[in-house]
């Protein structure tokens, strides 16, 4: 890593501040003070030359840094700290200058506990926590990654449901500025750019750290790239913009003409969706729900699992038998007429023995 500037805004710190204040950029949401200490274990998130800090020196960094207001401490989770947004772009952007991307990624997979090498395509491995999904995301996105790329990397999320455009938001959208901006993709661009003119033509504000004419001035750039991916949905999201907010003197033959340009190339394309079903075609597993482990079983196959026997209820600290076992009356006792699994559940139970004492 290399050292920071004498220009730098934070250059006047001391090494394991910045360290600090680098570990909890690169942790994207808030984190412990045990987990940056774990982060800043491994070499490239540390200043060059400098050992693994002890949790008393990131403890009394962390101290100083809230009372330069540097950091902010969770009010609802006491030892979890996080990084105003008027720091976080600074910090994140002078983090990814100085260290390569493949560094980084190994870091963070240290400190999440995950294998970095078991999200590749012909793997099975999956993130530790969302809060790991979420840094790892933001990492890739900020250098440049595509959205086919994100989508890899999505599909490798904790085993549950997610709501997709929200963890986009949380990873992108809430931290980017204008440098930030230039790291992303076009195709991430794109999709950024027609949030943020949907928000301003609703709520009169862009809903990002990015102001109306920063929007504005590259949404026209995107859209006059006729190489850049995934801009039908910018097109109307710009068109729509200018209805809304350009004066009445600007409204000339010129004015109308701009508009058939404008939207000829999203008339024209075939209809392939935004850039979020572009994600959902590279990968469609990750916004569907988990597939069940088994097909419920039918009536005749719960009548024809059942086996008179005993009537005991097995204990739970027993050992669980095969579904062989089944085929024997004797071992046929605990296993339930529902799911066909043993041990048996207590309705099921509970039938047998009041058949049994009916027989008596």
């Amino acid at each position: 890593m290399a050292k920071a500037t004498s220009d730098h805004p934070l250059a006047a710190l001391p090494a394991i501040a910045r360290d600090v204040l680098a570990a909890l950029a690169l942790g994207a949401l808030p984190r412990s003070r045990t987990w940056m200490t774990g982060l800043l274990a491994s070499p490239a998130a540390r200043s060059p030359g400098s050992a693994a800090p002890s949790s008393e020196l990131v403890r009394d960094a962390l101290a100083k840094l809230q009372t330069a207001g540097l950091v902010s401490e969770d009010e609802r989770r006491l030892g979890v700290w996080t990084l105003p947004m008027n720091v976080y772009p600074l910090v994140y952007a002078d983090l990814l200058a100085r260290v390569p991307q493949v560094a980084l990624q190994d870091a963070l997979a240290h400190a999440d506990v995950y294998a970095a090498n078991s999200l590749g395509r012909m793997s099975h491995g999956r993130f530790s926590t969302l809060t790991a999904a979420v840094a790892r995301v933001r990492l890739d996105a900020m250098y440049g990654a595509s959205p086919v790329e994100l989508a890899h990397l999505l599909d490798r999320l904790p085993p549950g449901l997610h709501d997709i455009p929200a963890l986009l938001d949380t990873a992108i959208a809430d931290c980017v500025d204008d440098v930030l901006f230039d790291r992303l993709h076009a195709g991430m661009q794109g999709d950024l750019l027609a949030g943020a003119l949907d928000r301003l033509g609703a709520a009169l504000q862009t809903g990002i750290g990015l102001d109306a004419a920063f929007v504005r001035e590259r949404a026209a750039l995107l859209v006059a790239d006729e190489s850049a991916p995934h801009t039908q949905g910018l097109r109307w999201s710009l068109a729509f913009d200018r209805l809304l907010s350009d004066a009445a003197d600007q409204r000339g033959p010129d004015w109308l003409a701009s508009f058939g340009a404008l939207l000829s190339p999203a008339i024209d394309a075939p209809a392939d969706g935004d850039l979020l079903d572009a994600m959902r075609s590279a990968h469609g597993l990750t916004m569907a729900p988990r597939p069940a482990t088994a097909p419920p079983t039918s009536v005749a196959g719960r009548r024809r699992s059942w086996r008179r026997g005993a009537g005991r209820m097995p204990s739970p600290s027993s050992t669980p038998r095969s579904p062989r076992c089944a085929s024997s009356p004797a071992s046929g006792a605990g296993w339930c007429r529902c799911t066909w699994r043993w041990p048996t559940c207590w309705p099921c139970w509970r039938s047998r023995r009041r058949r049994t004492w009916t027989r008596r």
